[in-house]
């Protein structure tokens, strides 16, 4: 006997593919028995209809009147399937194994979908260009390796001429694997769908998109539905086919106040629901130095301090005396580390990574870090606890 839970999971698994067919896809209506949707039976079938009778373009714009006044029905497209397992004893949660997130550029950007957002000319598509050169060549960005794979660069602000020459400025080698698109479909109009084509013709493992207004073509930012129905669209894209779709975004007007990578971005908050990572770029105008702010379902929170290299047209992780990095987790752990001796008590992983409000395991790496490069050190074992002390410190 099914409970009215696992009912209602099922009527909305479906009615989520229906209209992932119907509105994502474009596709003429399945054969399903409208019962099957439950609750949502009456809206499908609106777009059923609109689909047979007026065409794909007639139900999704059905579909995005329909939202407008149902707000519910966006969110379930825009909703992963309820298939995966949602209750967990703490015995089960002992026992299970995770795989760690897969990352582009580790702890930056993530496999799924991105973005870079920050204002225009401050220096995204020189970023963007930066990741797309290390990628294809198996390269590094601010220090981190990075794996080797195919890009994928739709850069619809740039003519060739200006690729080259901005390419050469950062002296890309011979034998990078990008390749430039300069024009492409509007993503609501098609383009998703090429999108798709395309990668699993090419086999590219990074997608930029150099800019995501540029590529909406005319669609309207501050729509909810329009927007939510847009970039859901290339979630699921990244999702399904395991790839990195990398979105180059603008920031509104900066409040002066808290920059916030999510909050800045332009239009409406439908855009940055289905991302998983944001990073914004903040930099004075006429100034070098500039801070790249991370965050994102599974990226820990974290600021990274940069500068332009005048000669590569690269950013740099920016130094500071003693070899760390300006507001790097390196620099935060020892800051902590720091403060918490300098209160009088004993300064470990657990410790550390209470006071920093992070997972313990990655805290672990980063005092694994420090404790290499010389910047910590382990005191005496006072029971189950090795103290940490920053290096030339006293134990007390």
């Amino acid at each position: 006997m099914h409970t009215s839970d696992e009912v209602q999971r099922r009527q909305n698994n479906a009615a989520r593919e229906e209209l992932r067919r119907l509105v994502s896809n474009r596709l003429p209506p399945s054969e399903v028995d409208a019962v099957a949707f439950g609750r949502w039976a009456t809206p499908i079938t609106e777009l059923r209809v609109l689909s047979l009778s007026k065409g794909a373009d007639a139900c999704r714009q059905g579909f995005l009147d329909a939202v407008r006044t149902c707000p519910a029905l966006g969110r379930l497209l825009a909703s992963d399937p309820e298939e995966r397992k949602t209750s967990w004893t703490w015995a089960e949660l002992q026992k299970a194994n995770f795989p760690d997130p897969v990352w582009v550029v580790p702890d930056i950007i993530p496999t799924g979908l991105a973005t870079i957002g920050g204002r225009p000319k401050i220096g995204k598509s020189w970023l963007a260009l930066q990741i797309a050169c290390a990628v294809g060549t198996g390269g590094r960005v601010f220090d981190r390796q990075v794996s080797k794979g195919k890009v994928l660069y739709l850069a619809l602000e740039d003519s060739p001429r200006r690729l080259k020459m901005r390419a050469v400025k950062q002296h890309w080698p011979a034998e990078v694997d990008v390749t430039f698109e300069t024009e492409w479909p509007y993503l609501g109009q098609g383009g998703t769908t090429a999108l798709r084509t395309r990668i699993e013709k090419g086999g590219y493992t990074l997608i930029i998109v150099d800019t995501l207004t540029r590529a909406l073509g005319g669609a309207d930012q501050m729509d909810l539905a329009e927007t939510a129905l847009t970039i859901g669209d290339l979630q699921r894209l990244a999702q399904e086919l395991d790839v990195t779709v990398l979105l180059l975004d603008h920031h509104r007007k900066p409040n002066g106040l808290n920059p916030d990578p999510v909050d800045d971005l332009f239009g409406s908050t439908g855009k940055a629901q289905p991302l998983d990572g944001v990073t914004g770029l903040y930099r004075e105008r006429g100034k070098k130095e500039a801070v790249l702010r991370v965050t994102g379902r599974d990226v820990e929170e974290v600021d990274l301090s940069l500068v332009l290299d005048g000669l590569t047209c690269t950013w740099q992780m920016a130094k500071e005396a003693g070899g760390t990095k300006r507001d790097s987790q390196q620099a935060v752990a020892l800051a902590a580390i720091r403060d918490i001796t300098a209160a009088g008590e004993l300064a470990y992983t657990t410790k550390i990574a209470g006071v920093l409000g992070r997972d313990p395991s990655n805290t672990g790496k980063v005092i694994c870090e420090l404790l290499r490069q010389g910047l910590v050190r382990e005191g005496v074992r006072q029971g189950n606890i090795i103290p940490l002390y920053a290096t030339n410190e006293d134990e007390g």
